[in-house]
């Protein structure tokens, strides 16, 4: 009798670490799930901060070269026009 109380005893003992195991996964497969899913909200997050860094930069790279092609042009008066031919 004593062994079939430890051998039911020690049954009981497993199935409780069993259940205690089983919980701890499925938590864990959860709060895995749940991690994918804060990941992917991250990696949108960045790739929408990324676009507009990126927009921002082509937008005053094309200023700036919109500068770079602007023609000056002075207006120089007649007088001095005149003298400057003169001299020639």
């Amino acid at each position: 009798m004593q062994l079939e109380d430890k051998l039911s005893k020690h049954e009981q003992e497993v199935d409780v670490k069993f259940h205690f195991m089983d919980d701890k996964v499925q938590d864990s497969l959860i709060a895995g799930v749940s991690t994918q899913n804060v990941k992917v909200e991250d990696a949108e997050k960045i790739k929408k901060v990324v676009q507009l860094e990126i927009d921002k930069k082509s937008a005053v790279e094309n200023d700036t070269e919109r500068r770079k092609r602007n023609i000056v042009i002075y207006r120089v008066p007649e007088k001095r026009w005149k003298r400057y031919q003169i001299a020639k």
